[in-house]
C-alpha cells in the first residue's frame, strides 16, 4: 500500500469481510473526537466545503458506526487503565512520513499551544458544518424542484431552467449541482462546480464545460443541460432520431416515442367536441378518458406539463402524417410567413440541445404543422396544452394528434 487512502480501504474491506463472515448487523470502530479534529484540518487546509469540514461521520452506509467520535483520546485511554482495559496502539502512528500522522504528532500540538481550545474548536466546526449542510441540501433539494425543466437518472441527464437556478445564492447553486450530478451516478469535484458556476453566471449561450466520467454542461437558450457528451447516437444530428407513421385520417392508433426528454405515447384519431362548449375528446377507439383541453373532470388527473396535442382539420391534411425530429431543409408555416424550422426554434427558446431530439409533426409533403407543446402552423393546426385549448368555433372534420408521458416514467 502506497498511499493513507489506500490503506483506508484495506482496513474497511478487511472488516466487511469478517463483518460478513460473523452475520452481525454493524462494524464499530474506535475513531475519536482527535481524528475528528485531525480530518477537518486536513480538508479545511485543502479548500473543502460544507460537505469536508462535516469531517468523518457518525455512521456509513455499509453499517459502519463510530460509537466514539465525540469522546477525546486521553478519556478513552484513561478510562482503559482505570478499568484495566487492555489497548493496543498501532507504532505506525508515530511514522511522520505519512501527512496524517504529521498532522496528529506535529501540527495540531503546535496548533495547540499557540491557540489553546483548537481541538475542541475544530471539532465542534464538524458541527456546526453538518448542521450548514443539512440547511443546503434542504434548499437545493427546494431549487432542484423549481428549476428542472426535465431530467432522471432514467433518461441520462438533467435540464435546468437558468433563469430560476441563477436566482439561488451560488453556495445552493453549488449544491444542486452535486445532487443533479450524484442521480446521474457522477461525484462532482469543486473544479467542476466552479467551472459550472462560471458558465452559469458568465458563460455564452452554446458553450459547455466538462464535468466527469464523459459528461458536461452546456448552457443554451435559457436552459442548462447536464448530460453524456457526446450525444446518444440516436440525436447525433437532423433526422437522425425516431420516427412515427400516421397512415390515413379515419385511422386511429397509437405508439411509444423515444428521444430527448424521455419515454411519450404518440396518439391519434378523428376527435370531437363533445358539446358546444365542452371538452375535445377522441370521435372513436381511444376512450373518453382522453380529453384534450384543461380542467378535466372529478377523478381525471389533469394535464401533465409536457403533455401537448394538435387539433388539425383534416379537409387540409396530406396523409400519410409523420411525427419525426427535424431534417436539413424543413420549413412551417408560421405567424403568417414561411420560416425555417431552425429559425422558429432559435426564436421560440428550444435549446440547441433539444432541437435535434424534439418532434415534430409534419405531412405527406414535407410540411411541418406542429411542434408539440410550442407552436403550430397555418395549416388549421391548433395547440392544445396546460392553461391553452382550441377556439370553440366547430369544425367539421378534426383530426388530432397527442404527446404524453407515460405513466410511471420518472420525474425529476
Amino acid at each position: 500500500l502506497t498511499t493513507e487512502a489506500e490503506a483506508r480501504e484495506a482496513r474497511y474491506a478487511f472488516l466487511a469481510e469478517v463483518k460478513a463472515s460473523v452475520s452481525t448487523g454493524v462494524v464499530l470502530t474506535g475513531h475519536t473526537a482527535d481524528d475528528q479534529a485531525e480530518t477537518v484540518l486536513f480538508r479545511a487546509v485543502r479548500g473543502s466545503g460544507p460537505d469536508g469540514l462535516v469531517g468523518i461521520r457518525p455512521a456509513r452506509e455499509d453499517g459502519v458506526e463510530r460509537p466514539l467520535l465525540r469522546v477525546w483520546r486521553t478519556d478513552i485511554e484513561t478510562y482503559a487503565m482505570r478499568v484495566g482495559l487492555p489497548f493496543r496502539e498501532d507504532p505506525s502512528n508515530r511514522d511522520t512520513s505519512w501527512t496524517r500522522n504529521r498532522i496528529r504528532n506535529v501540527i495540531l500540538p503546535a496548533l495547540e499551544e499557540a491557540v489553546p481550545g483548537a481541538k475542541s474548536s475544530l471539532a465542534r466546526l464538524a458541527v456546526l458544518s453538518e448542521m450548514q449542510r443539512e440547511a443546503l441540501e434542504g434548499l437545493s433539494s427546494l431549487a432542484l424542484g423549481q428549476c428542472a425543466v426535465r431530467g432522471s437518472a432514467v433518461e441520462g441527464s438533467f435540464v435546468l431552467d437558468l433563469a430560476v437556478l441563477s436566482a439561488w445564492p451560488d453556495a445552493v447553486i453549488a449544491q444542486v449541482l452535486r445532487e443533479a450530478g450524484r442521480r446521474l451516478g457522477l461525484a462532482l469535484g469543486s473544479g467542476a462546480v466552479e467551472r459550472t458556476l462560471r458558465l452559469i453566471r458568465q458563460g455564452r449561450d452554446g458553450a459547455s464545460v466538462d464535468l466527469a466520467g464523459r459528461h458536461a454542461a452546456t448552457r443554451s437558450s435559457g436552459a442548462l443541460r447536464l448530460g453524456p457528451t457526446p450525444l446518444p447516437a440516436a440525436t447525433e444530428g437532423p433526422g437522425a432520431g425516431p420516427r412515427v407513421v400516421i397512415p390515413a385520417a379515419g385511422e386511429t392508433g397509437q405508439a411509444q416515442w423515444s428521444a430527448g426528454a424521455g419515454l411519450r405515447r404518440v396518439r391519434w384519431g378523428p376527435c370531437r367536441r363533445a358539446s358546444p362548449e365542452g371538452p375535445i375528446v377522441w370521435s372513436e377507439g381511444q376512450g373518453e378518458e382522453a380529453r384534450l383541453t384543461p380542467g378535466p373532470p372529478p377523478g381525471e388527473p389533469a394535464l401533465k406539463d409536457a403533455d401537448a396535442a394538435a387539433v388539425l382539420s383534416a379537409a387540409g391534411l396530406t396523409f400519410p402524417l409523420e411525427l419525426r425530429t427535424r431534417k436539413p431543409g424543413d420549413r412551417m408555416e408560421w405567424t403568417g410567413h414561411d420560416r425555417r424550422l431552425k429559425k422558429i426554434m432559435t426564436e421560440t427558446g428550444v435549446p440547441s440541445f433539444d432541437r435535434d431530439t424534439t418532434p415534430v409533426l409534419a405531412d405527406a409533403l414535407g410540411s411541418v404543422l406542429w411542434i408539440p407543446g410550442l407552436t403550430a402552423s397555418g395549416h388549421g393546426a391548433e395547440t392544445v396544452g396546460p392553461g391553452r385549448g382550441p377556439s370553440s368555433q366547430p369544425a367539421p372534420d378534426w383530426f388530432c394528434v397527442t404527446l404524453s408521458r407515460l405513466e410511471g416514467e420518472a420525474e425529476p
